[in-house]
């Protein structure tokens, strides 16, 4: 009567054709995705809201008794508050924002933090920011995922920065 899939912890990417109108449904948590012909993101990280891309078809959250269509091009935020808080995107952000099955990281006018924060969910090898006013300095850029020290020596050297391999991880200072 229907594909169901469940995604516990991390980011999937699901391209949905309709299989005789058998509806295809992603739970996560208390939420259900339900589309029969769709491509869409779905992430679930940690404590962060369920975030939704949908690059194609239609896409229905449902969590509870509410339900709401989100169409290609739009990016949906579910906090744990079940407040959907959506918008529309332009397709090349989608684009830049899915590069990750690439095994590449997009960045635009990103935090420092935020970028560190990104490359610890691909490798083991981490980016340590103590001075917020440089956590707070940003990035642009495409990465390889599996190079944080690649990057890093990147961004120190357009951000004039020092950057030091440590045993502990890489840090970035002024």
């Amino acid at each position: 009567a229907h594909r169901t899939v469940q995604l516990l912890h991390g980011e999937a990417l699901f391209k949905v054709a309709s299989a005789n109108r058998v509806p295809f449904i992603v739970q996560s948590g208390e939420t259900a995705l339900r589309t029969q012909d769709a491509t869409f993101a779905v992430c679930q990280l940690d404590a962060q809201p369920l975030e939704i891309k949908v690059c194609a078809g239609n896409v229905d959250v449902e969590r509870g008794r509410t339900s709401q269509r989100l169409h290609a091009n739009m990016q949906a935020l579910l906090p744990s508050d079940g407040i959907l808080i959506n918008s529309k995107v332009t397709a090349e952000d989608l684009q830049r924002d899915l590069v990750w099955q690439e095994g590449m990281l997009s960045f635009e006018d990103t935090p420092l933090a935020q970028a560190g924060e990104e490359f610890a969910r691909y490798s083991e090898k981490r980016i340590r920011i103590a001075d917020p006013a440089v956590r707070a300095e940003t990035v642009t850029g495409l990465y390889a995922a599996n190079n944080p020290e690649g990057f890093a020596r990147a961004a120190a050297l357009s951000l004039n920065l020092n950057m030091q391999t440590t045993p502990a991880g890489i840090l970035l200072a002024r």
